[in-house]
């Protein structure tokens, strides 16, 4: 995979640069190699066609990072985890994002690095911990790490003597040639050989210099440039050795042009540093008061350019020149950072219907282009403590960073600004403020498996609500019957679920609230199918679907869908669930929703395991666990985990079964999730049976089969294994066995059998495995795993990378992971070595 920026310009001369740092690429000594020199030098390029004629090194790909819109630290680890495609969640996301990376063989080029030297110990984690991931990085200021490989870049070759006969090969002489023509197609280089020498000369073959020089060529001829530039060296460069390089030809540039704005047109330069990863002409009207008159000069004179789709940018360079330029007043600042504060604060509000609307698709785009400018804004909001603007977009962050899976930054933000706000003069709006955002911090906490903080946060929520007598705006989720509903049916406590979700659609039925009714309706279905009441369940799931169609959320629909197939597949109609579970992952796969499409797998998965097709099943739970990996859900992975053991114990495998049940155990007792560890005890209570055990299973059993917090599918298997134990036990035995089990605790018995599930001592060595497991030898140090196998073969019938993907319906990104792995264990480097290698040790 390689993901570069793209670029509608030749790439210019640079081929002793290129051929220097190939070698350096391929050297296992440089893991980390940074092109360093002054701003303007054409770093950022060189990187991208380095990497470009070098991408063969990296076989899960080379990934351009772009670090001009990354203001902090904070936001370093989104950056590239966004850039990866996956989205570091859970409770520390610096740890999710190096373990995502350990197994890698890949190039992440870090561009723009200069203004984040204080993450640079990030970069060390990273060299330490992911041995596979090389790091290139473009920079102005070294990053003074023991690891670090310098590479200076400086300008191009330029000519000493006009009357140079290779004149024409000078790289900068090119390069200047290039740009000259795009604005004068009339430019002939024979006519100005003199002026151009001189100039190049005069900027040292500076690649950005050169360009701003030709911008000139619109108001000057190449003569004019050279006399303003011998006039006065600041119109492009300085001789001046005491001027720093990075202000040696730059900033002269950038004043030059600044003297030649006027005043309206210096504001609106100044004011539109505030953005971030570029503008929209409504939001430089209203933020920068920037009318179109004064954009399309800038526009002329190299301070911004307009792209096809007519939205903005400026270079990070010269936003951080009219940066320092507005910095000049205090007051210039918190004006310019205060109006867009306020402008992606009504962005976000805005936007509220629609993410829940028939433009649900387009909102998310919307959102998703000025993801930066609405964590610059937040932060700003933020900081400024502006219970005016954060009210309004605070729920909308929360929604959408819950649509794009984005937990983790949602939860820090939101505490960021409950954290500020706390600190300040308590008033209405104040704690209006704060009740929101503690709600969609709660939201949040749910998604990463932390009940407890959910149920704190929800409770001071509501507690705030209480204190100034207010209720939420109307809206998708933001009924406090439906939060606490939300939590109640998620740790097993059904009844109180029920409840809540009655009186909640009761409430927002009473306000005319239809985008609360669909999620309250989908509350109190999913309370009532875990109660067992499957018709009325569906009705309700039923209409929460019909509401969420009528106002247009197909995103939401889906979850409503997932219930419907509950209470068929629970009733023992495993067709039409399936329908169901179908139709729900097809709307997710729209939205590109990994955790709503893993969800809806997980669910078909279940179904191919009740009907008995358990190489099915696992290669559903398989994809599941593959898709919840891509976004870090802990619950998800540890039920997919258990999925997978479920159909390996179904094969017959026991070993893999106890192997898969123990990770999945171990995750939900760190969460505290009691339905999850009650099905993992009933499917280990079913091994125990298999393997003689009946009393500790019976043990297991007579515990699910009552506590409260079992759903109804494995209510019934406890229910009917137990009645299996009590045929194969004599009555006292069975009595004695079902007491003690009615009288444990169950995270004492979840941790009691994760212990000796650790030690390998719960289940006995089964003597046969199933043809579909992997061989018993291998051969190898560290065997190969069934989906290794599975792909090893396929590898060897020729198909693709994507071919296989597609095939296995896994993330192209996991068929890498898994060859790697592959060749890793079988010592080879490529798939023609790995095919041969097994074909040697008749894996094939």
């Amino acid at each position: 995979m390689l993901r570069l920026p793209a670029h509608f310009t030749p790439f210019i001369g640079r081929t002793k640069e290129l051929n220097e740092l190939a070698g350096l690429l391929a050297d296992p000594r440089c893991r980390l190699i940074t092109l360093v020199g002054p701003g303007g030098s054409g770093k950022s390029r060189l990187a991208a066609e380095a990497v470009r004629a070098n991408a063969e090194l990296f076989t899960d790909g080379a990934f351009f990072i772009s670090l001009q819109p990354v203001s902090s630290r904070a936001f370093l680890v989104s950056a590239i985890a966004d850039a990866l495609g996956y989205t570091a969640r859970g409770v520390d996301d610096q740890t999710q994002l190096l373990e995502a990376l350990r197994d890698k063989q890949a190039l992440l080029v870090l561009d723009n690095f200069e203004h984040l030297s204080d993450a640079a110990d990030f970069l060390d984690n990273i060299v330490e911990f992911a041995p596979g991931v090389d790091l290139l990085v473009t920079s102005r200021e070294v990053l003074n790490l023991r690891e670090e490989w310098l590479y200076p870049v400086l300008g191009m070759p330029f000519p000493l003597d006009a009357h140079d006969s290779r004149l024409e090969t000078y790289d900068a002489v090119q390069l200047f040639v290039e740009h000259a023509q795009r604005v004068r197609r009339d430019f002939a280089l024979h006519a100005d050989r003199v002026h151009v020498v001189r100039l190049c000369q005069i900027v040292e073959g500076m690649p950005l210099a050169l360009e701003l020089a030709a911008s000139w060529l619109k108001s000057l001829t190449c003569g004019d440039i050279v006399r303003e530039i011998e006039r006065s060296l600041d119109f492009l460069s300085t001789s001046m050795r005491n001027v720093p390089s990075r202000h040696r030809s730059m900033r002269s540039v950038f004043d030059q042009s600044w003297k030649l704005l006027a005043e309206d047109e210096q504001q609106t330069f100044e004011r539109l540093s505030v953005f971030r990863g570029g503008f929209w002409r409504e939001a430089a009207e209203q933020v920068a008061g920037a009318s179109l008159g004064v954009l399309s000069t800038l526009v002329d004179k190299s301070l911004i350019w307009r792209e096809s789709g007519g939205r903005y940018q400026m270079h990070e360079l010269l936003r951080q020149y009219a940066e320092e330029k507005l910095a000049v007043s205090a007051e210039e600042v918190r004006q310019a950072q205060r109006a867009h504060a306020a402008y992606f604060m009504d962005f976000l509000e805005q936007r509220e219907i629609a993410l829940h609307s028939d433009r649900q698709r387009e909102a998310v785009r919307e959102l998703d282009a000025e993801l930066d400018n609405i964590r610059a804004g937040w932060r700003w909001a933020v900081e400024a403590a502006d219970i005016t603007t954060l009210p309004k977009g605070a729920w909308v962050y929360y929604d959408f960073s819950d649509m794009r899976g984005r937990y983790q930054e949602g939860i820090t933000s939101m505490f960021q600004g409950i954290e500020r706000l706390k600190a300040i003069d308590r008033t209405e709006e104040r704690d209006f403020t704060l009740a929101v955002m503690y709600a969609g911090a709660g939201h949040l906490s749910i998604r990463l498996g932390r009940f407890d903080e959910a149920q704190a946060a929800f409770d001071e929520s509501s507690r705030l609500f209480e204190g100034i007598n207010r209720l939420p705006p109307p809206g998708f989720g933001m009924e406090p019957m439906t939060w606490h509903g939300l939590l109640s049916v998620t740790i097993g406590r059904y009844d109180e679920a029920a409840l809540f979700g009655q009186e909640a659609v009761k409430r927002v039925e009473a306000r005319g609230d239809r985008l609360g009714l669909s999620f309250a309706l989908y509350v109190l279905a999913t309370a009532t199918y875990s109660q067992g009441r499957l018709d009325e369940s569906f009705r309700h799931a039923h209409r929460a679907y019909q509401e969420s169609l009528a106002m247009g959320d197909r995103w939401f629909a889906a979850y409503s869908l997932i219930v419907m197939g509950d209470t068929q597949r629970a009733a023992g109609d495993f067709d039409r669930a399936q329908e169901y579970y179908r139709a729900s992952y097809e709307l997710k796969e729209q939205f590109d929703d990994l955790g709503g499409m893993a969800f809806a797998v997980n669910c078909l998965a279940r179904i191919a395991w009740l009907r008995g097709d358990y190489a099915e099943a696992a290669r559903l739970f398989q994809q599941g666990y593959d898709l919840y990996r891509e976004v870090n859900d802990p619950g998800g992975l540890a039920t997919s985990l258990f999925g997978l053991g479920d159909a390996s114990q179904g094969m017959g495998d026991f070993a893999s079964a106890q192997a898969r049940f123990e990770s999945a155990l171990r995750m939900a007792i760190d969460i505290h999730w009691s339905p999850l560890i009650l099905l993992i005890l009933t499917g280990t209570a079913d091994i125990l049976l298999k393997t003689g055990r009946v009393e500790a299973a019976a043990e297991l059993l007579a515990l699910a089969a009552q506590h409260p917090s079992n759903d109804p599918p494995n209510r019934r298997r406890a229910e009917d294994l137990l009645q299996r134990a009590r045929a194969m036990l004599p009555a006292d035995v069975f009595e004695q066995a079902n007491v003690r089990g009615e009288a444990l605790d169950l995270e004492t018995a979840a941790a009691s059998v994760r212990e000796q599930m650790a030690l390998s001592a719960l289940f006995p060595a089964h003597p046969h495995r199933h043809a579909h497991s992997a061989p018993l030898h291998q051969d190898l140090i560290e065997p190969l795993s069934d989906r290794e196998l599975e792909i090893l073969q396929l590898m060897s019938d020729g198909l693709t990378n994507q071919q296989i993907a597609e095939k296995l319906t896994i993330v192209l990104g996991t068929v890498k992971a898994h060859n790697h792995n592959i060749f890793g264990k079988l010592g080879v480097g490529n798939r023609v070595q790995a095919i041969a290698r097994a074909r040697a040790l008749n894996l094939l």
